[in-house]
C-alpha cells in the first residue's frame, strides 16, 4: 500500500538534526494538500449529497477505527458550538473507550459494525461517512457496506487506491497522499476478522451485540455526538 511505503528520502530520520527532521516532515506534510485539490470533485459530489439529506432532516454518522475514529471525536467536539448542528453521530470501533485507549482488535470487529449501525437504527434518510487510511479497516468497510444496504448515503475517505472502503462507498474519495514521513502503521497485516470472514448477516436484526460502537456524548450535547471535518491524511487504521 502506497501509505506503507518507506521513503528513501528519509532515511536515518530518527539520528538527523531536530530542525532538519521537522522540516522534512512539514514538507511532506503539506503535499496532503494537493492530494486534497485533486479529490475535488469527488468531495464536492460528496457535499452535494450530504446537503440534500440534511435539509430533509437525516443525520451524519461517521464509522471510524484508531487514529480516524478519534479524529472524527476532535470535530465531533466542535460541531455543535461552531455550527450549532446536533444531528450527528460518531460510530467508533471499541466504543467511547477507544477515544482515548488504542483497542486495537477492535478495528475488526465486523460485527460490532453491524450491530451498531442497527442500533443507530440507520436508515435512507442518513449519511454515513467512513474513514481509513489503509481503506481496509474491517469494522469501517462493514459498517459503510451495511449502511448502504440500508439506503443511507455512503461516503468512504481513504488514502491508498483500489481499497475496499473505496469500493464499498457510493462516493469514494481518494485522498493519495502517498508514504508517511515518517513510515506509520496503516494497514499493517491484521488478523482475520470476527465477523466471520466479511459474511453480512441476513438482516438488520441479525448481528450479536457483541461490541456496540455507538459513540455517547457528553451531557452538555443534546442527543448526539458529531462528525469530523478536520484535516486528514495517512494516518492509522
Amino acid at each position: 500500500m502506497n501509505t506503507e511505503k518507506v521513503l528513501d528520502a528519509f532515511d536515518q530520520l530518527d539520528i538527523w538534526p531536530v530542525e532538519r527532521s521537522l522540516s522534512a516532515i512539514i514538507a511532506a506534510s503539506a503535499q496532503a494538500v494537493g492530494a486534497v485539490k485533486a479529490a475535488l470533485p469527488q468531495l464536492a459530489r460528496a457535499a452535494d449529497g450530504v446537503e440534500l439529506k440534511l435539509a430533509a432532516g437525516g443525520r451524519l454518522l461517521y464509522l471510524g477505527a484508531g487514529t480516524s475514529g478519534r479524529l472524527a471525536l476532535q470535530d465531533a467536539a466542535e460541531l455543535l458550538p461552531t455550527f450549532g448542528f446536533d444531528r450527528a453521530l460518531v460510530l467508533m470501533a471499541g466504543g467511547e473507550e477507544a477515544g482515548t485507549t488504542a483497542r486495537e482488535d477492535d478495528e475488526d470487529n465486523e460485527e460490532g459494525a453491524w450491530a451498531a449501525i442497527e442500533k443507530a437504527g440507520v436508515t435512507e434518510s442518513d449519511i454515513a461517512i467512513g474513514l481509513s487510511a489503509s481503506g481496509r479497516t474491517p469494522y469501517t468497510v462493514a459498517g459503510v457496506t451495511e449502511a448502504r444496504r440500508r439506503g443511507a448515503l455512503t461516503v468512504g475517505i481513504a488514502n491508498n487506491p483500489g481499497s475496499a472502503l473505496l469500493a464499498a462507498a457510493e462516493v469514494p474519495v481518494l485522498l493519495d497522499t502517498g508514504p508517511q514521513a515518517p513510515a506509520g502503521a496503516a494497514g499493517r497485516p491484521r488478523p482475520a476478522p470476527r465477523g466471520g470472514g466479511g459474511a453480512r448477516p441476513a438482516s438488520p436484526q441479525a448481528p450479536p451485540r457483541r461490541s456496540l460502537s455507538t459513540h455517547s456524548p457528553p451531557p452538555s450535547w443534546p442527543a448526539s455526538a458529531g462528525p469530523m471535518a478536520t484535516s486528514w491524511s495517512a494516518c492509522d487504521p
